[in-house]
Parts: C-alpha cells; sequence; structure tokens
C-alpha cells in the first residue's frame, strides 16, 4: 500500500510539475502561443485524473462537479475563440481574392501602395508578415511586384520595412507612375483609388519631407519607426477614412 501511495505521488509531482516545466522550457528560447500549451496541458489533465482517483467519495463528487464546470466553460472560450479565428480567415480570404479583383483592373506598370491591411484583427493573425509572399503564386494569380512598383502597407510586411521601403518610397517620388491606394474600406473590403504621377510626387515628398519620422536630405532613414507608424493615419487623412 504504501508503495502504491508513493508511486502515485511521484506520478502526480512528475505530471503535474515536472512536465509543466519541461515542455515549457523551450519557450524560453522562442515566443508564447495558447498552441505551444497543447503538451504542457497534457501533464496537468494527467494529473488532475490521478488527484480525482486518490480523493474520497464526497470529495470525488465535488470535485467533478468542479471539473465538468471547468471543461464547460472552457469549451464555450473555445467556441468563441475558434469563431474569431473564422472571422479573421474570412478577412485574409477576402482581401486576397479583392486584390487579385483590382490588379485586374489597374495598367501593368502602375504603383500599388497599400494602406492599412491588417496584421492582425482582435489579436488573432490577418495579414502580419504576409506580404510580399501573398502577392506571388501560389497565393497570387501572378507575380504582382515583377507586374507593379508595390508599397506594401508597414502592418503586413514580413521584414525590415523602412530599410526595405523608404529606398522604394524614394523612388517612387523621383520617377513617379500613375498609382493606386488600395485600402480596407469601411465593408471590410479592399478597395482602390487612383493617383495621379503628380500627386504621387506631392504625397510622397510630405511623406518623406526631413523631419522627425521622414528621412534626412541624404536619404538616410531618421526615425524610421515613426515613418511606419504614421504610415496609415498619412494616408486615410488623404483617403478621408
Amino acid at each position: 500500500m504504501r508503495e502504491e501511495i508513493t508511486g502515485s505521488r511521484r506520478a502526480l509531482l512528475f505530471f503535474g510539475a515536472a512536465w509543466y516545466a519541461l515542455s515549457i522550457l523551450p519557450l524560453a528560447a522562442t515566443y508564447t502561443s495558447p498552441r505551444h500549451l497543447y503538451l504542457p496541458s497534457f501533464g496537468l489533465c494527467v494529473a488532475l485524473g490521478l488527484w480525482l482517483s486518490r480523493a474520497g467519495t464526497r470529495h470525488r463528487v465535488a470535485l467533478t462537479v468542479v471539473l465538468a464546470a471547468f471543461i464547460a466553460l472552457s469549451a464555450a472560450y473555445l467556441f468563441r475563440k475558434g469563431w474569431q479565428w473564422r472571422q479573421a480567415a474570412q478577412l485574409s480570404e477576402r482581401m486576397r481574392d479583392d486584390l487579385q479583383q483590382i490588379v485586374r483592373e489597374v495598367p501593368d506598370g502602375s504603383g500599388l501602395i497599400l494602406v492599412n491591411t491588417p496584421g492582425f484583427e482582435r489579436g488573432l493573425f490577418v495579414w502580419a508578415w504576409a506580404t510580399p509572399f501573398v502577392f506571388r503564386e501560389p497565393f497570387s494569380d501572378s507575380d504582382l511586384p515583377r507586374r507593379f512598383r508595390v508599397i506594401d502597407a508597414p502592418s503586413s510586411y514580413c521584414c525590415q520595412w523602412a530599410q526595405d521601403k523608404v529606398p522604394a518610397l524614394r523612388d517612387l517620388m523621383a520617377h513617379p507612375v500613375d498609382s493606386y491606394l488600395i485600402y480596407l474600406d469601411e465593408n471590410r473590403r479592399l478597395n482602390k483609388r487612383h493617383l495621379p504621377r503628380d500627386a504621387v510626387r506631392t504625397l510622397l515628398g510630405r511623406l518623406l519631407d526631413p523631419n522627425p519620422g521622414g528621412v534626412t536630405k541624404d536619404g538616410n532613414v531618421e526615425n524610421a519607426g515613426l515613418l511606419a507608424a504614421d504610415w496609415e493615419l498619412f494616408w486615410r487623412a488623404h483617403l478621408k477614412l
């Protein structure tokens, strides 16, 4: 009997503490996310089962009721979270389809300036780190950066936006072409607005004017983080959104 109790305690300690600690240890070198807790939660579930099996009859009934309530609440939360993920996925799919329709109506060689393609929706991924990959096959019918002069929005760009896109903005300002602002409208659909080449030069001149958040006269980025942060506000003001 003593050996059985000792073994049960060891199993409870292993699954309740050691398993959890060991399974989350690798996250110290990465990042945390709810999906990373699938494996750690397995140990906690086993520990709860062991604890429940050791409880007396009276306590076992009470614990079963508490656990059933906890499972019901968790299921409701999971259903709500799943619905939110579904909404985010539908938004991402609509944006992809809308973009494909838009580029069919835009002459090759035009500029495409993305304004507010959301990276996140209610804290869930939509297009975060999606561009420029979403502009290429298999997500796109064609390689859009080869057909157009694309300026990604900071909210959805994969990499160092200021480092990669400020030179492209300066080049577009120096050699403007008719462009289109691509923005998410009030109906949560991607839409476009034509921007003549003269307006492109004027607006980019304001955006890149040497000031905090812009670039210096020699082309070096000055407070590039502010430039990225002000990107959507600048274009939304022009679009009067």
